[in-house]
């Protein structure tokens, strides 16, 4: 699975799909993977991101969506929203590949 698709699939709304997809690059349970999505603040998501190698943009529409979608639950998420973008911009292609791989 290349990252066009990847993002094609969540882009175009299914999200069973992109869950699969991200659980077959990195082996990570899927209910692992749902946490990481939908965690407030997006640093897990972050980690996630950069390992599979999803661009910044990319990684920023799936976390503003997932917190629009989770702010019923998690109504703290949509205060840190803005940190995910500098989160994500310092986090190093191996030290994500590190954390993933634990």
């Amino acid at each position: 699975m290349d990252l066009a698709s990847l993002s094609a699939i969540f882009r175009h709304g299914d999200f069973g799909l992109f869950e699969a997809a991200i659980v077959q690059l990195t082996e990570i349970d899927i209910r692992l993977v749902r946490r990481l999505i939908f965690e407030p603040g997006g640093v897990g998501f972050a980690v996630l991101a950069i390992d599979i190698g999803l661009s910044l943009d990319d990684a920023v529409h799936i976390h503003n969506v997932a917190v629009t979608a989770s702010h019923r639950f998690f109504p703290e998420s949509v205060l840190k929203s803005n940190e995910f973008q500098e989160v994500f911009s310092n986090i190093s292609v191996e030290d994500a590949k590190e954390i993933c791989g634990y």
